[in-house]
């Protein structure tokens, strides 16, 4: 699952305080595939300023076959309280 984050600097925050509960995550979409050192050379830099955006906002959390409702629930529920929602 992963979830895109757009305050800022908010997916570095939001890594550093799910890592801090033992929730681990992952840069997901990063580079983005015209940062990437095959492709750099088809786009010049600031050409894709959504893609850059969005790329810098995704983070990938917990996602696997045995991951159970509660351990999502819980992931959720820390999310909410870090983002000041509960």
């Amino acid at each position: 699952m992963a979830v895109c984050v757009d305050l800022g600097r908010g997916r570095y925050r939001l890594a550093r305080k799910l890592q801090s509960l033992g929730i681990p995550t992952k840069k997901y979409f990063y580079p983005p595939l015209h940062r990437q050192k095959l492709y750099r050379r088809f786009a010049r830099k600031g050409e894709l300023p959504v893609t850059e955006r969005v790329s810098s906002g995704i983070l990938s959390l917990p996602i696997y076959e045995s991951l159970s409702d509660e351990v999502v629930d819980a992931i959720c529920a820390a999310i909410r309280r870090i983002a000041g929602m509960s």
